[in-house]
């Protein structure tokens, strides 16, 4: 290993991005509790602000889609609400008059739901943009 390696990091996820999923499968009768412990991940950790291993959630995620038979992601997707993900972040937003004051607000926020997101914005040809990167495990 270089000596200017960055060290290993273990990705982690906020139980919070999990809500939607949660929802969707109680709303098909999906057993996800079992499928969780299955994953490694014990359903009592499936409350707020709980961190898990982001390769433990991929797998719940991929292991729920096998069992259902389909994709849930759209369908889980239209269950999420901003509050939902991030309670403080309504408050926070609440306290803004515009979206200039509320990227950097968003910015803050992203970090309590996970460890390996990064959001920022850019100007580029003339116009300003909102720029995210995901690490992955399989980054270097």
């Amino acid at each position: 290993m270089k000596a200017t390696s960055k060290p290993t990091q273990l990705l982690v996820t906020s139980s919070n991005n999990l809500f939607p999923y949660i929802e969707y499968c109680r709303k098909n009768n999906i057993r996800w509790r079992a499928i969780a412990n299955e994953c490694g991940i014990p359903p009592h950790m499936l409350v707020a602000d709980q961190w898990l291993p982001t390769n433990d959630v991929l797998k719940f995620l991929h292991q729920i889609e096998l069992v259902h038979g389909k994709k849930i992601g759209i369908e889980a997707g239209q269950l999420a609400t901003i509050t939902l993900l991030s309670p403080n972040i309504e408050q926070l937003i609440a306290s803004v008059d515009s979206l200039d004051e509320a990227i950097p607000v968003l910015i803050k926020e992203i970090i309590s739901l996970s460890n390996h997101v990064t959001i920022w914005t850019e100007y580029k040809n003339g116009e300003w943009c909102c720029a995210i990167e995901v690490a992955t495990a399989h980054q270097t």
